[in-house]
């Protein structure tokens, strides 16, 4: 049996926290040989921003001319481009007599979505938040109410030490970065007193590419600033870099090292925040955002304005569900 995974789409850093994660834990758990575990593109549209119809035409989508058994897709496609990135791939599925399934989705409440998930059910669907859950369980015989599959990212991969003065991170892409005020208790973050002035936007895609004009705030209380970014689509050196101690890598997997030495997190990222929170660092999620329901599931403590890091039993009690759930499905 030839399974799947997309694992392409990481233009956004995000993507690869829970895309490479579910590909680790099929190759943990479907290890008998008559399972074969590979990767596949997610579609174009989705991988490089493209919305041009003139040029999207172009591509060239090899994920049309492979020979799996099952198809795996994850992630927030179950939005209003859902149908139009994924409806003929996964028709032609079905069509061959094969199966595809969804994981760590999330999506939004979209009858088009519901009445395409009815013609062409999933083998299985596992949600990230409850939200989710409610709105697309029913589509599936195999429903699971699970958690982000970032969480379990830093469990199959061995990060190293990032060797660097005491430091904390701040990643923002939808607004600019909030004045931070940190008080220190025997020289740590104080938790409880971590004040943010967070500053009014106004026509963002136009204002971004100013921002390098703005007053940095490069370091704090004796902690240093480093700034991930999380978008490598950007082709401008001013957004990039409009900041000090921007960090931009091709090598993804570093991403996770600049995280696990951090103090802190402060970002409007929800998988910025995800990521630190499962390597043990507070974080501070900016903005209000649907996706940010992702946390409930976990019934996330707070300190003030700060999410605390998850008791490692709780994601360890995770993740052995979700295997048994998959090893109950896929046989």
């Amino acid at each position: 049996m030839k399974i799947y995974i997309e694992n392409s789409s990481w233009l956004n850093i995000g993507d690869f926290f829970y895309q490479e994660s579910i590909f680790n834990i099929f190759k943990e758990i479907f290890t008998a040989e008559q399972f074969k575990i590979k990767c596949f593109d997610a579609p174009i549209k989705r991988s490089f921003k493209i919305n041009n119809k003139f040029f999207l035409k172009n591509a060239f989508e090899l994920r049309n001319y492979l020979d799996g058994d099952i198809y795996v897709l994850s992630g927030p496609i179950l939005g209003e481009e859902f149908i139009n990135s994924y409806g003929k791939f996964i028709e032609t599925i079905k069509s061959n007599g094969k199966e595809y399934v969804i994981l760590s989705a999330h999506g939004k409440d979209i009858s088009e979505n519901k009445k395409f998930l009815e013609k062409y059910p999933p083998l299985a669907i596992s949600t990230r938040s409850f939200e989710t859950y409610k709105i697309y369980n029913s589509f599936s015989k195999n429903s699971f109410d699970g958690i982000c599959n970032a969480f379990f990212l830093p469990i199959y991969l061995d990060v190293p030490n990032f060797i660097y003065p005491k430091y904390i991170l701040k990643s923002f892409y939808s607004t600019f970065e909030p004045k931070v005020k940190l008080n220190l208790i025997n020289q740590k973050i104080d938790l409880e007193n971590i004040s943010l002035s967070l500053k009014k936007k106004f026509l963002w895609k136009i204002s971004r590419h100013f921002n390098f004009l703005t007053k940095n705030e490069d370091e704090l209380e004796g902690f240093n600033v480093i700034r991930p970014i999380h978008d490598l689509s950007y082709k401008f050196h001013h957004l990039n870099f409009a900041k000090k101690n921007s960090y931009i890598s091709y090598n993804i997997s570093n991403y996770l090292s600049v995280y696990k030495s951090s103090d802190l997190v402060i970002s409007d990222r929800i998988h910025s925040v995800v990521i630190g929170l499962s390597l043990n660092i507070p974080s501070v999620l900016c903005g209000n955002w649907d996706r940010a329901t992702l946390l409930d599931r976990l019934k996330l403590k707070k300190i003030n304005n700060c999410y605390l890091p998850p008791e490692k039993k709780q994601i360890n009690n995770e993740l052995e569900n979700y295997k048994n759930w998959l090893r109950s499905i896929i046989k």
